[in-house]
């Protein structure tokens, strides 16, 4: 667990801006708090802080605003990140939390926003604006984005770009490779669907989220044994709670999936 680096986000509303925070936290692999629990922990421990939250009459969350102003005076480098109802103003919205904190003496490192699901005053109508957001691709781009900015914290859980000699695909029976990552040896399974050895627990959570059926339990590792037929929804991959899973199927091998069975 990184202990240098610590998320803060109230995401109140519909709980969307947190799913971007456990995005990025994913990334860097550090804790995620709201205000509430921020207030129990000494901030001065950490090295970099990223703040979030929804966008509320052009600027960030009441009790997120109301904590920032609280704060003592120290030099600490910070990031802002937000989902919000106006398409375009984007990181606009996030000048009244800057300037605040850049008084306190923190540096501002970065800068994240996306579209967020918002049903209030004229988004009333219709049901609301922005549905489905922050999306996979909202998702993506912040997972990209924080790894940009805080590269020296990245944890790299995707280990098949590492693999050499890459071999031809064989129904019902994935490959297995072994990469160097980390003065280690590590055992990976799969090419469409990859698992990693190393990191696989075996709790079956893939097995049971899998609308495919793409995988087996085989001493007590997960085995892709039919990734021929993935589909690329990718639920195994959020299902698995040590991010052992990787895919790296085209949307060719998605669509050709559809048409092929297990024999």
């Amino acid at each position: 667990m990184n202990n240098e680096v610590l998320i803060i986000c109230e995401s109140g509303y519909k709980g969307h801006t947190l799913r971007l925070a456990h995005a990025m936290s994913e990334v860097i692999d550090c804790k995620v708090m709201d205000v509430k629990q921020a207030q129990a922990v000494d901030l001065n421990n950490y090295k970099v802080i990223g703040f979030g939250s929804g966008i509320y009459f052009g600027q960030h969350e009441p009790a997120l605003m109301s904590f920032v102003e609280k704060l003592g005076n120290t030099k600490q480098d910070v990031f802002i990140f937000s989902s919000r109802g106006n398409p375009f103003a984007g990181t606009k919205y996030h000048k009244a939390i800057n300037t605040i904190l850049e008084q306190k003496g923190r540096s501002i490192i970065g800068g994240f926003s996306c579209k967020g699901y918002d049903c209030t005053g004229p988004y009333v109508i219709g049901g609301g604006g922005n549905k489905g957001r922050p999306n996979e691709a909202d998702i993506k781009n912040a997972k990209r984005w924080i790894k940009k900015i805080l590269s020296d914290y990245a944890v790299e859980y995707d280990l098949y770009p590492l693999v050499t000699g890459r071999k031809r695909l064989v129904k019902n029976s994935p490959n297995t490779y072994y990469v160097k990552h980390d003065n280690k040896n590590i055992k990976l399974v799969g090419d469409y669907v990859t698992v990693n050895h190393d990191l696989c627990i075996g709790c079956e959570n893939c097995v049971h989220s899998c609308p495919c059926h793409v995988y087996a339990i085989e001493n007590s590792k997960s085995i892709p044994v039919f990734e021929h037929i993935c589909i690329q929804c990718r639920i195994c991959e959020n299902k698995c709670p040590h991010h052992a899973i990787a895919i790296h199927g085209t949307w060719i091998s998605g669509i050709k999936a559809v048409f092929q069975d297990r024999k």
